[in-house]
């Protein structure tokens, strides 16, 4: 029998967005890639501290319980280059890959900005959720019993509130407009 929310839509804790929830079977060589990108990352001086720290954050996405790690797949071809590893095979037959390093450096342009400082949830949700305009992926987590879980809006909400109770908001530049 399965769980009330996994392997069907499921509203998320504030009855707003659709969450999909299903069972994914981890590849072997996940867990052990997952670890060597992350000293990998953390010792990258080609990258910025800031998108450096960024990464690992999303690597450890402490406001999450039971995390294990992120996961993306593209809802149309042309994405490839933004994989790394494969991560899994979810119940609905789709593959999920952990993020390339030019995945995580657009990322922190596009939707942490400056730098990897800031978390934009608007931008997160249009280019990272079927919720959004572009809809370039979908980015999920996946617990550590083997749930994947895709992201909508409100779980962004849920991610940069995170962000800015943790590192404040991004400063400005002097000498300009606020």
């Amino acid at each position: 029998m399965t769980e009330p929310g996994i392997g069907s839509d499921a509203r998320g804790r504030d009855g707003g967005s659709t969450i999909r929830r299903m069972r994914i079977e981890i590849a072997r060589v996940a867990s052990g890639l997952l670890q060597q990108r992350r000293d990998a990352f953390l010792h990258d001086v080609s990258l910025p501290l800031s998108v450096r720290g960024m990464i690992n954050v999303h690597i450890e996405s402490p406001w999450i319980p039971d995390f294990w790690s992120v996961a993306i797949r593209a809802p149309k071809p042309g994405s490839e280059s933004y994989f790394d590893f494969p991560i899994g095979l979810a119940e609905d037959g789709s593959s999920w890959f952990f993020p390339s390093r030019q995945w995580w450096i657009a990322h922190a342009q596009a939707s942490h900005p400056p730098a990897g400082e800031g978390c934009d949830p608007d931008v997160h949700t249009k280019f990272l959720s079927s919720e959004g305009s572009v809809h370039e992926f979908d980015y999920a987590t996946i617990a550590a019993g083997g749930e994947l879980t895709i992201l909508g809006r409100a779980d962004f909400a849920l991610e940069c509130g995170f962000w800015t109770r943790a590192f404040g908001a991004p400063k400005q530049e002097s000498g300009g407009l606020p």
